[in-house]
């Protein structure tokens, strides 16, 4: 508890027995959370109004991605590993979105991408 009486940090477990992180500002609102799942790990964090901003984790595939939220909480780019359910392929993907989190732009790193003449 911050001298104000709010909540500024948690540490505890989910009803799924992983653990977590939640940190709060000075008004008690959650800016950051860590925790863990069967899969991996996540850290997210917040704007003041309570948007997520971003979040860095491990995929149910196991594989890691980056996401970047605007100030609305609309996912707006993305880092991740290409996965198309049946299997690992493990290149590199970058999502580029409008506004509105519709998909403008986005290149892979398949090595037939690079290859030069």
């Amino acid at each position: 508890y911050n001298a104000e009486g709010r909540v500024v940090s948690v540490l505890g477990k989910q009803d799924d027995n992983q653990g977590h992180l939640i940190l709060s500002n000075r008004a008690g609102n959650p800016i950051c959370f860590l925790g863990s799942k069967d899969h991996g790990g996540a850290l997210l964090t917040y704007n003041n109004r309570g948007k997520e901003t971003s979040q860095l984790g491990t995929g149910k595939q196991s594989h890691g991605g980056l996401r970047i939220y605007n100030r609305n909480g609309v996912n707006v780019a993305e880092l991740t590993t290409l996965d198309n359910g049946d299997y690992f392929r493990g290149d590199g993907e970058l999502v580029v979105k409008n506004r509105n989190g519709k998909d403008v732009w986005s290149k892979d790193g398949r090595e037939e991408v690079f290859l030069e003449k």
